[in-house]
């Protein structure tokens, strides 16, 4: 993986940012037509107008690390690979800075950079430089210590990298022997999950949430607060869903289930004492906002992993909607009364109502590991987001407290859904993007569809990236866009895959369809996204010729999704775009009819 390159427009707009910074001190007389250009160009590029946000969205898109191709079994990095994936690690989190608190972001890039430009390109070197960078007080001695510790670690990051296990641990295996277990997760977190090919296993999963998890799920809960309270003339969200994956908690140690303390105003306790609750409700008095209602969705890997959470998290709703306070500070007692005086009046049994009144936590039912939307996106066999609507909701409405594990109770899930003011997932890996992974639109814009379908209007989707050392919230549109800026649209993201092939090119169809998947659940994929698909795979001649010859299958598959994307109204398609698009899908289904690759384009 290495940063994302700005290049073309965006680059001229980082450029002319520079330039506008600079003439502010030394040429104010051009600054307001600078200014201007600044605005006019942003505009054309779907990017903020005021200053501050867009030098945030470009400092952001350019510290995002890329991926540079697919992994290949057995294969380990190359040197020039694995420099950019130590300076990528340095540059993101990996390193620990404590060990050089004198060293700025800046200076330890330096260190980086005068390791890996000194190291030999043998993998089994493993002694340091010679000389080290100098610091800037020699006699400091903890600066001094620092240097040494980050040259250190990137060195022997480097080697590491350069070793791959994985053909040796597969013999082992297939002989009966052990397999040395080794971390998992996310490389650019914990560069300790390195050389791959070895027995995984994560961490105590009664220690979820960490304390570092606690503060930054504190921060995300604040983040998306603050960003909802933004839109809507300072008032705060009463009730927030969710989305609570198994792999992200495995990766960050618990931030989500971390966040969902924090809305709902409960402290986590450390450190742990065996047989005695993890946990303790802040009091109102103490609290620095309302207590948020929230409804928790699931996938089946969270639901079969972290059963104690889901035994944990219910009964912490059960005592927070307990709680006597007012509907002002804590929405979830004053609805959950509600609840249960409509079971009362409805027939259910005492036990029931204790049961379910409280019920916050949802997902598929035992056995089922997903909403099955992602299949329906790829078959095209739905007519209306309010059929996607429908699937996502019968699949994911199964609740799960201390004694309910997915039972499906009319209505439950429907109701609570009405009740959402906003739809809240992290980004916590760095491998994928939104755009990436189809699980995304499945139970990101599942669950906002959802809740539009239950409402009968929208609500704002965000969504928190908690891949760098400061999370960020957005809305999914402006994470959609991130995601195209440093993917589709990226060309080293682009080549990287093309070199892979016929794999590569199926990658390539893959993001399209997750595009018109996230189009078709979030309504927040404007017409400029797909148009600059469009442009950059269908409209450049080289382009389609490459991808012909590569994949034709998946060339027509994504032809065919896009024009798809402009039946369903999810992208207005000029006519010029259309006709290309019927064009290519002709001929390529000439092509394949002919048992040939080459195509007559444009």
């Amino acid at each position: 993986m290495q940063p994302t390159r700005l290049d073309g427009e965006l680059a001229e707009l980082d450029d002319l940012i520079s330039e506008y910074r600079r003439s502010v001190t030394l040429m104010p007389q051009t600054s307001a037509e600078l200014l201007e250009q600044v605005h006019r160009r942003a505009t054309a590029l779907h990017l903020p107008t005021d200053l501050d946000e867009l030098e945030v969205e470009l400092a952001r898109t350019k510290r995002s690390l890329v991926p540079m191709g697919l992994h290949v079994w057995g294969q380990a990095y190359t040197p020039q690979e694995a420099r950019l994936m130590v300076r990528g690690m340095a540059e993101h989190g990996s390193f620990d800075g404590e060990l050089a608190p004198a060293l700025s972001p800046s200076e330890q890039a330096k260190v980086v950079d005068k390791v890996l430009g000194e190291v030999s390109d043998s993998p089994d070197e493993t002694s340091l430089p010679e000389e080290s960078a100098e610091p800037r007080n020699p006699e400091d001695e903890a600066l001094t210590q620092g240097i040494e510790h980050l040259a250190s670690w990137a060195r022997n990051l480097y080697t590491r990298l350069q070793h791959n296990d994985e053909m040796e641990g597969l013999f082992r295996a297939l002989e009966g022997c052990h397999v040395d277990a080794r971390l998992g997760g996310d490389p650019i977190r914990d560069p300790e999950v390195l050389p791959s090919g070895h027995s995984l296993y994560q961490f105590d999963l009664r220690r979820v949430p960490t304390p570092i998890a606690v503060r930054r799920g504190r921060d995300i809960a604040n983040h998306v607060c603050s960003a909802y309270r933004a839109s809507h003339d300072g008032a705060d969200p009463t009730t927030i869903a969710v989305v609570l994956w198994g792999l992200e908690t495995t990766r960050t140690q618990g931030e989500t289930y971390a966040q969902i303390l924090s809305l709902l105003g409960v402290r986590s306790l450390t450190p742990r004492r065996p047989n005695s609750p993890h946990w303790e409700i802040i009091p109102s008095n103490k609290l620095e906002r309302p207590r948020v209602d929230v409804v928790v969705t699931i996938c089946g890997f969270f639901r079969d992993l972290f059963s104690n959470l889901i035994d944990e998290l219910d009964d912490i709703l059960n005592a927070v909607a307990a709680l006597d306070e007012p509907a002002d500070i804590n929405p979830l007692a004053a609805r959950t009364r509600q609840r249960a005086q409509a079971m009362r009046q409805s027939g259910e049994p005492e036990e029931r109502i204790e049961a379910l009144a409280h019920a916050r936590i949802f997902g598929p039912p035992p056995g089922q590991y997903g909403s099955g939307l992602t299949d329906i996106v790829d078959s095209g066999q739905w007519q209306s987001p309010e059929d996607l609507a429908t699937a996502f909701t019968a699949a994911s409405g199964h609740v799960y407290t201390r004694y309910d594990h997915g039972t499906h109770a009319d209505g439950l899930y429907d109701s609570r859904l009405k009740d959402v003011d906003l739809v809240s997932q992290t980004r916590s890996s760095n491998e994928y993007e939104i755009t990436d992974l189809d699980h995304y639109f499945e139970y990101l814009g599942g669950l906002g569809n959802s809740v539009r379908a239950a409402k009968g209007k929208s609500i704002p989707i965000l969504v928190t990236d908690t891949t760098q050392d400061e999370v960020y919230t957005t809305s999914v549109g402006r994470a959609a866009a991130k995601g195209l800026r440093t993917r589709l649209l990226n060309k080293d993201w682009m080549e990287a895959m093309l070199a892979h092939g016929h794999r590569g090119v199926t990658e390539i169809e893959k993001r399209v369809t997750n595009l018109v998947g996230l189009a078709a659940t979030t309504d927040q994929i404007d017409d400029w996204m797909f148009d600059e698909v469009c442009d950059t795979y269908i409209d450049d001649p080289e382009m389609v010729q490459r991808l012909s010859k590569l994949n034709p299958h998946s060339l027509a598959s994504m032809a065919q999704r896009m024009v798809e994307a402009h039946d369903r109204s999810l992208w207005n398609a000029s006519a010029e775009h259309l006709d290309k698009l019927h064009d290519l899908t002709f001929d390529l289904d000439s092509s394949l009819e002919a048992g040939t690759q080459e195509i007559d384009y444009p």
